[in-house]
């Protein structure tokens, strides 16, 4: 992927190559500006790729079978509907009746919990961690076969990473891919069952590390010296 200013042409992303497969969690790190984000929006197809190709095995071109938590997730919010409507927004594009939205939106919470989240409230009475929270809920509503999150560990507590863990777990489960942008590497090997790591300008794929624990997992798992071995390895691959 390469992006063009005037005449200047500036590679960001570069044989990057990889497989994932459903009922998978990939975790991509990298360096601050290295094309994390932009790897997510070529896979949800908001860019298309300036060079190579990204194919699903649905056929789908992403565009309408995609959930995506953005980093922004305040610009993400409309600020005039309350953090339901905001939620509940992709069901009315899907134009899925008021009955039915209700009905997703009880199976949601029976999922992830939305006991904190204050969903009459509008965006800007709303705090960080709400409004993260809010994002995540509507990215996996639709139930969507593939759903990409850039860094949704930021603004939640432990409770909040907890949460999204178990969501994860269930994601899982169900047979969806999750790719998730992961700044903290604990977190990264918590919620992943591969790291791909990127490096360099432009971004090639330096390792694509498995991690070897069982679903669903707690943060007991970072007890372990499985878990400090594996950090230690992913750090000295990261730095060489």
């Amino acid at each position: 992927m390469s992006f063009t200013h005037g005449t200047t042409t500036v590679p960001i992303l570069s044989d990057i190559t990889f497989v994932a497969d459903v009922g998978e969690v990939l975790a991509i790190r990298g360096a601050n500006g290295c094309g994390k984000t932009t790897l997510l929006n070529l896979l949800a197809a908001i860019d298309a790729p300036t060079g190579g190709s990204i194919r699903r095995a649905d056929g789908d071109n992403g565009r309408t079978s995609t959930g995506y938590v953005f980093q922004n997730f305040s610009a993400s919010l409309l600020p005039w509907l309350t953090l339901r409507e905001n939620l509940l927004l992709p069901l009315r594009f899907a134009d899925v009746s008021g009955a039915n939205r209700s009905e997703r939106l009880l199976e949601l919470k029976a999922r992830y919990d939305l006991t904190m989240v204050p969903l009459d409230n509008l965006p800007a009475q709303s705090s960080g961690g709400q409004k993260q929270r809010t994002c995540i809920a509507r990215a996996v509503l639709t139930h969507s076969p593939l759903v990409l999150m850039d860094e949704p560990f930021s603004a939640l507590d432990d409770e909040g990473r907890d949460d999204l863990i178990r969501l994860v777990a269930i994601l899982r489960s169900e047979g969806c891919l999750v790719v998730v942008v992961v700044h903290d590497l604990d977190d990264a090997l918590l919620v992943a069952d591969r790291i791909l790591l990127l490096r360099g300008r432009p971004a090639t794929l330096r390792a694509d590390i498995k991690t070897p624990w069982p679903w669903p997992r707690s943060t007991s798992v970072k007890t372990t010296t499985s878990f400090n071995d594996l950090r230690t390895a992913v750090l000295r691959e990261n730095d060489l």
